[in-house]
């Protein structure tokens, strides 16, 4: 048995975790329990908080898992996607960490990031909306270098048929992504659990 803490409420998350462990440990039963403790109020990290947020999550998870005994635990999985703003682009990128609690080591991966230009207004215009509203959302925050909504939210408010909008626009879909960093963590590190 592979017994996962997800610490995410994503249904999307959950079924990308369930259906990867299932194909890389197809002799053991996966069990996932999702726990959510909340320690921030960022929904949307921008930059370096990406891999920090995943931190974070996992360090208070140890916690609650090492203060309420809670046994059994082999993983301990959490994914965030965040917003890298550098000279005036804006690229989306997945963030997963896994710790592996038997050997207190944490893996970290940062996705290969999808580029948000320019020519996307072409197909859509409201998408100067999108980036005012993103800014506008940045400046409220700009300490905690995050924003208090998603770019899935703010994008689905003016495109509710863009459902997967990394893989309508850019074809790669969100579950492309997780897949992608969930085989990059998976080939360094969890081996002998096969």
């Amino acid at each position: 048995m592979i017994n996962i803490i997800l610490c995410n409420s994503s249904l999307i998350k959950e079924r990308n975790i369930r259906m990867f462990f299932e194909n890389k440990f197809i002799k053991k039963e996966i069990i996932i329990n999702k726990i959510i403790l909340n320690n921030s109020y960022i929904i949307q990290p921008i930059n370096s908080e990406g891999i920090t947020k995943c931190y974070n999550k996992i360090m208070t998870m140890i916690t609650h898992v090492n203060k309420n005994q809670i046994p059994n635990i082999d993983f301990i999985v959490t994914i965030n996607n965040s917003l890298e703003i550098l000279n005036n682009n804006i690229n989306d990128i997945v963030n997963i960490m896994i710790y592996e609690y038997s050997l207190n080591k944490i893996y970290e991966y940062s996705g290969i990031p999808i580029k948000i230009d320019i020519l996307i207004l072409d197909k859509y215009p409201d998408f100067t909306k999108i980036i005012n509203t993103l800014v506008k959302n940045y400046e409220k925050n700009y300490l905690s270098n995050g924003i208090i909504t998603t770019i899935d939210t703010i994008i689905y408010n003016y495109y509710p048929e863009l459902f997967d909008w990394r893989g309508q626009i850019f074809k790669k879909s969100y579950n492309d992504q997780i897949n992608e960093g969930l085989d990059f963590v998976f080939n360094y590190s969890f081996n002998k659990y096969i």
